[in-house]
């Protein structure tokens, strides 16, 4: 579903914003 694809976006992002 979007939702999923969504929260799996964000866990992505956070991810490569560790600076």
């Amino acid at each position: 579903s979007v939702l999923s694809f969504l929260s799996l976006l964000k866990r992505i992002y956070r991810l490569l914003q560790i600076d």
